[in-house]
């Protein structure tokens, strides 16, 4: 399913088609495969496997770490709040159904289960969104630094790019959500108003510049 849904994302970029909401849907799909992953353990009747995983639980942190390549602490920290949500339901639901203390001898592959156990790792998954959004709000604060000259304090070309993209829309980003120069021309050059939009933002920055 995981390959189906990535294969059926490039496919969509590849035609051109971009949203805004694309990140925030992708990395809430990723957040739920693994939630996904430990209810079927609790699904297949070995809910200490699911509560108790060495390995699947891992990929939570991947998959919360990804959220900041996405450039928006909004995302990283509802792929987050999703983790937190989803991990606590498959324990509230393994120990609904099942006696976990009786199901996790001390000899098991996956050790006993305990409560502190299950609390630190629902605490460590809060830990790592708010780790990742702090890496991703820095990063957009020295961007923000970036987007004008430090001699002259004027915008510079990040800056005007960025106003470009909130001014005209997305549809003026590539596939990759990177301003594409080409689209730019091909919207002002068919539409007056929209070229005489594009020359009172451009402009102006040209003459402080000079």
């Amino acid at each position: 399913f995981a390959l189906c849904f990535a294969r059926g994302y490039v496919m969509l970029l590849g035609r051109a088609v971009y949203r805004p909401w694309f990140g925030l849907l992708t990395s809430l799909v990723d957040v739920s495969l693994v939630s996904a992953a430990l209810m079927a353990f609790v699904l297949l009747r070995e809910p200490v496997t699911a509560t108790n995983s060495r390995l699947i639980f891992d990929f939570y942190f991947f998959a919360i770490a990804a959220t900041a390549l996405r450039y928006d602490a909004r995302i990283t920290l509802a792929a987050g709040a999703l983790a937190v949500v989803q991990y606590s339901m498959v324990i509230a639901v393994a120990t609904l159904n099942f006696d976990l203390f009786a199901a996790s001898p001390l000899s098991g592959p996956y050790g006993r289960f305990d409560w502190p156990t299950q609390m630190s790792r629902v605490i460590l998954l809060a830990a790592m969104t708010a780790l990742a959004a702090a890496i991703v709000y820095r990063s957009r604060e020295l961007r923000r630094l970036s987007r004008s000259d430090r001699l002259t304090g004027l915008p510079n070309r990040t800056y005007l790019e960025e106003r470009l993209v909130a001014e005209f829309g997305p549809e003026i980003l590539d596939t990759q959500g990177r301003f594409d120069r080409a689209r730019m021309r091909e919207r002002v050059f068919r539409d007056p108003a929209q070229r005489h939009k594009l020359e009172a933002i451009t402009h102006p920055a040209i003459r402080e510049e000079l």
